[in-house]
């Protein structure tokens, strides 16, 4: 995989901030351009608009995207709290369905157009955005989709992240999100906007988008409709000049059907890796082991990911 990013936080002296990013990899390639103004009529009201194409193979299907989001952000009169808006329009082609898929997926395929709406209400009180110490992030957002388009839903997601400062100047994390969502009667829920969890930013150790609901002929991932995700971690200096940090950890969650309880069966995995503060941006390299691997999955993953962490 390689990754170029241009960007410009000052743009004309005007403190606007403009970004162009390109990550072509064997399985994934994506392109995105970010524009933002962060005072806009003088007032601390933060504008922006994306622009994004992305392709990714999946085993079931190849998912091709083109489209964009405006959004805004102001703050609130409680301290560290803001208040987030976003429209975002898509364009999903799904292609490469295997004769036998399932019926779900092959619904999905007929399925292009999301046009959706968010609100987010977020107070984050860390010390860092990359390895905090101290302090927390909380969020809650609720988007809806159904203002055109083909998909009608509404979903939710609540997320708590919680970072203790402990002896030898370690830190300990705990990181949880849960989040249900439902088809609304006017528009389509299809498989592509459902849940999956798995990989470096939700349950490590097992693939990106592995842990899902599966049809019961084809064995094929077809998304849930709620998850429950729970992280804990245990931070410590590695090489403090490079700003190198160790971490070990556990994590659990599942994802799951209409027909399925929160809770109802969990996934866990253990596992370590490092963190530093590297001149591309911050980098994340990291192991997990599956503690009770199905069939299909593998016991053991290695992941890494530059420039995003819970």
């Amino acid at each position: 995989m390689g990754m170029v990013e241009i960007s410009h936080n000052n743009l004309f002296g005007r403190g606007q901030q403009i970004k162009a990013q390109g990550i072509i990899g064997a399985i994934s390639t994506r392109f995105r351009l970010s524009f933002t103004e962060p005072y806009l009529f003088d007032r601390p009201l933060s504008a922006g608009f994306d622009a994004f194409i992305w392709e990714r193979e999946y085993t079931e299907y190849t998912r091709k995207s083109r489209g964009g989001d405006v959004r805004l952000a102001h703050p609130l009169r409680w301290k560290y709290t803001r208040l987030y808006g976003m429209y975002r329009f898509e364009n999903v082609t799904l292609s490469g369905l295997q004769w036998y898929a399932s019926p779900v997926l092959q619904e999905a395929a007929t399925i292009h157009n999301t046009s959706a709406t968010s609100l987010t209400l977020r107070r984050d009180s860390r010390d860092a955005i990359f390895n905090p110490t101290r302090g927390s992030d909380n969020s809650f957002n609720i988007e809806m989709a159904g203002l055109g388009g083909d998909t009608a839903f509404l979903r939710y997601i609540v997320e708590s992240g919680w970072y203790f400062p402990l002896w030898w100047k370690t830190v300990g994390v705990i990181h949880g999100r849960l989040g249900y969502m439902m088809r609304l009667p006017w528009g389509a829920l299809p498989a592509y906007e459902k849940f999956y969890l798995g990989g470096i930013d939700s349950i490590r150790g097992f693939k990106y988008a592995d842990i899902s609901p599966r049809d019961p002929v084809t064995g094929e991932r077809i998304g849930g409709d709620k998850f429950v995700q729970l992280n804990l971690e245990y931070r410590f200096p590695l090489i403090k000049k490079l700003g190198v940090t160790g971490t070990v950890f556990f994590d659990a969650g599942n994802v799951y059907g209409s027909n399925q309880a929160f809770f109802s069966s969990m996934r866990t995995s253990v596992g370590c890796g490092f963190r530093w503060f590297s001149p591309m941006g911050p980098l994340r390299v990291e192991w997990g082991y599956n503690l009770r691997p199905k069939s299909w999955e593998k016991h053991s993953a290695w992941e890494f990911t530059v420039g995003s962490q819970f």
